[in-house]
């Protein structure tokens, strides 16, 4: 009987899994529902860019859309608009 290299790791994550499915749960829910919609909704299955400077400003934009999405489907764009006319911006020049 012949072992893959790395088999080892695969049995100790299966069993880390296997003890804590509470914990993997809970994780599924909190993190990867926001990253699974940015792939099917936003089209962002992969980064268009290359090089750490600008994969950062790409997917910086795309939580930025993310969130504002959120903001609109939960508050409504009449309060969003509203709240945003409220808010006093320090000018940076």
């Amino acid at each position: 009987m012949t072992r893959r290299n790395g088999e080892n790791a695969l049995e100790d994550t299966r069993k880390r899994i296997k003890d804590n499915a509470d914990i993997l749960q809970k994780r599924q829910e909190l993190v990867e529902h926001p990253f699974g919609t940015i792939k099917r909704a936003f089209n962002q299955g992969y980064m268009l860019l290359k090089r750490l400077p600008k994969v950062g400003a790409e997917i910086s934009l795309t939580m930025l859309a993310y969130d504002l999405t959120r903001v609109i489907n939960i508050v409504g764009v009449e309060k969003l608009m509203e709240e945003m006319a409220t808010v006093k911006v320090n000018s940076l020049y």
